[in-house]
């Protein structure tokens, strides 16, 4: 009797044990695939200046939003915030940058390009906006873009989508920010270059869009031009997706800091951006220059 007492007990223990590996092995699938939580997303992104900043330089640091946010990056300082190994590998590996040379020619590249879009791209954008549709890879991808947006992962309500005027403005926008940023912190440029490239970028960015919400959205959709939804592996693009929700759940721990798109976004009790006490500013090296 106590023999199968014993028997069973064990078998229920070897139950409960397999049953808690499962399910440690489905959460680190899980975790491999959709990456932090959203409220560690969030933590990780409030606005805790390592470097005084004003709002209009808060302003410019943001306008690499989603792609920063995507590397678990911060705003704290003008420059990235990553190692500076983890900073020259994205920088390879995404726009073939490895040095100053190639960085300047990079950034000025893409500004002198900023918002230009071939005509198939252009025939796209014209007919989504009129409700029409076109045979070509540009509107499939960008129709694509807009269904998975709207009814997969639903970042938005669909009318944010359907028949709208979007453009690749806002994924340019955040190409070249987060290039800045990311150059400026291992030496390929300058801050005084950086400052002058993001001020020309919150120009841009405040002309063709009037929130961070439209900003994310745009730039989730061009970005989806350029780089169309894998129908059969979406995981990546959950991940781009939630990259939106967090940036708007920072508008309180980070958004409200910076200056508003145009009066009427502003914070009724904007707090000051200071320098955190004790905090060490980040040296950037300016060794080379973009001009």
């Amino acid at each position: 009797m106590n023999t199968t007492r014993e028997g069973l007990l064990q078998i229920g223990l070897l139950c409960a044990v397999v049953s808690l590996g499962l399910f440690l092995v489905f959460f680190g699938l899980f975790r491999l695939r959709y990456g932090w939580s959203l409220d560690r997303w969030t933590r990780a992104a409030r606005f805790a200046p390592t470097e005084n900043m004003s709002a209009d330089q808060l302003f410019g640091c943001l306008l690499s939003a989603n792609l920063a946010l995507l590397e678990h990056d911060n705003f704290n300082q003008l420059a990235s915030a990553l190692p500076a190994r983890r900073v020259r590998a994205i920088l390879k590996s995404h726009w073939g940058i490895d040095s100053a040379e190639t960085c300047r020619r990079g950034i000025f590249g893409r500004l002198r390009e900023l918002g230009r879009e071939s005509a198939e791209e252009e025939a796209a954008f014209s007919a989504w906006a009129a409700g029409t549709t076109v045979d070509s890879n540009a509107f499939a991808s960008l129709r694509d873009v807009c269904l998975f947006l709207s009814m997969d992962v639903r970042v938005a309500s669909p009318r944010r989508f359907f028949k709208q005027d979007f453009s690749t403005m806002a994924w340019d926008i955040q190409q070249v920010a987060y290039i800045v940023r990311l150059g400026c912190a291992v030496g390929f440029v300058p801050r005084d270059s950086a400052e002058d490239v993001l001020a020309v970028l919150q120009r841009s960015a405040r002309a063709a869009y009037a929130s961070w919400k439209d900003f994310s959205l745009a730039m989730l959709v061009g970005m989806g031009m350029r780089s169309p939804v894998d129908t059969f592996d979406t995981g990546g693009w959950v991940e781009f997706a939630r990259s939106h929700t967090a940036l708007l759940e920072c508008r309180d721990t980070l958004l409200r800091h910076a200056a508003p798109w145009n009066p009427d976004d502003a914070h009724p009790t904007p707090a000051v951006p200071t320098l955190r006490p004790g905090a060490i500013p980040q040296p950037v090296s300016a060794f080379n220059t973009l001009t």
